[in-house]
């Protein structure tokens, strides 16, 4: 468990009552997906894009999402073909390359004496890439299938780096695009396969927000029209009365650097607007966001989000938000995975261990958490839960 690097929750919850700003990210923070399912419709929307605008041989569809091989928390080693998970020392601990599990000579064998990832077999511009959502477990997950059928030599594909360029290209066709292939009609059509419900957590706390005198404001990654459609589906046709600001588009973690500061535009249109003019906007800025709001002090916003770079790290440094981590693996051990996924969970901590540790030590994401969050939470409903905990016995 991660609870003692939390604040003590006397402390927080004193700071967000005294907060006027609370702002909330979208997906994996304000809903909770059906992991398995969210991630094998990913899966099965990529390799489809790749069969039939990349030409990739249709026996990729053989191949099955395998659940414990990728999960939350890894990174992509692309010149190397592997997943990888990192410690909070930047080392290599684990590693798996289509079906085999590297041991601990390979790993000396691939990154070095120390197994750190700044040696030379990946150079500056071939970070690894990694996988923090449902979202990128699909990609991660394909990646891993199709280096496995390459080194079987079933099918002819090109190099890890081209396979992942190709995957990058079908992952921009899905969520930026939204293509008519994309996995986002089957994902609209059916969200209670997608969606767990949590909506009567989420219609309690924005009630409670918005008697509060809080200034609420919804800043996503995710197109208008999902965010719309989601919310609908969480909060009712009525959700836009729950926020002060809806922005979407907001391109995160680039939102809060004030040397890519971007205008605000029309949610679905590409026409700059003013702040002011509307409710809901795309793209954007902080500083500029934080100007309209007239924020006398960051410390008085609290940010909600489960992004530790996009939500937490960058909104902590540039703009110095007050930052709740939502972690879904702070919950129960029994519940930690959920949606089927218990069915792989001895396989899962054999290969990669917990989210937030590599052994005895931090993982890379739970270094980051630890450093940038001032308190961590398991969802949303376990935060509303106990803020009106407290409410009644206060």
């Amino acid at each position: 468990m991660f609870r003692e690097l939390n604040q003590t929750k006397e402390n927080f919850y004193e700071k967000f009552a005294t907060s006027k700003y609370v702002g909330f990210d979208l997906y994996n923070t304000l809903n909770q997906f059906h992991k398995l399912a969210f991630s094998k419709l990913v899966f099965k929307s990529l390799n489809k894009y790749l069969i039939k605008n990349k030409n990739y041989p249709t026996e990729i569809e053989t191949e099955t999402f395998v659940p414990h091989y990728c999960v939350k928390g890894l990174f992509v080693d692309v010149p190397n073909g592997n997943l990888i998970k990192i410690n909070s020392s930047k080392q290599v601990t684990n590693a798996l390359h289509g079906d085999k599990v590297l041991g601990f000579s390979d790993l000396q064998r691939i990154y070095g004496k120390k197994r750190n990832i700044h040696d030379v077999t990946i150079k500056e511009n071939e970070t690894p890439r990694s996988i923090r959502t449902a979202r990128e477990i699909g990609i991660g997950s394909c990646f891993n299938r199709l280096i496995h059928l390459k080194e079987k030599k079933s099918v002819r594909l090109g190099t890890p780096a081209q396979i992942f360029e190709d995957l990058r290209e079908a992952s921009n066709y899905n969520f930026i695009e939204l293509g008519e292939d994309s996995y986002f009609p089957e994902f609209s059509s059916n969200l209670d396969q997608y969606l767990q419900n949590n909506s009567k957590s989420l219609k309690m706390l924005f009630s409670y927000l918005n008697k509060s005198d809080k200034k609420v404001f919804l800043l996503t990654n995710s197109p208008p029209n999902v965010s719309e459609k989601t919310l609908t589906h969480l909060l009712g046709q009525d959700w836009k009365q729950y926020f002060d600001l809806i922005l979407t588009n907001a391109q995160k973690p680039y939102f809060y650097c004030k040397e890519t500061k971007t205008s605000f535009y029309h949610p679905f249109e590409e026409k700059k607007v003013n702040l002011g003019d509307n409710q809901r906007f795309k793209y954007g800025n902080a500083y500029e966001l934080m100007d309209f709001l007239q924020v006398d002090s960051c410390e008085k916003v609290v940010f909600f989000g489960d992004n530790p770079i996009g939500d937490i790290r960058q909104s902590k440094i540039n703009c110095n938000w007050s930052t709740v981590a939502v972690v879904s693996e702070l919950a129960p051990e029994k519940t930690e995975m959920g949606d089927g996924y218990a069915l792989f969970g001895k396989d899962r901590k054999r290969l990669w261990g917990k989210y937030l540790y590599c052994g005895d030590k931090l993982s890379y994401w739970g270094k980051m958490i630890q450093n940038y969050s001032d308190f961590q939470v398991p969802s949303i409903e376990c935060f509303t839960e106990e803020l009106f905990s407290r409410l009644r016995f206060y």
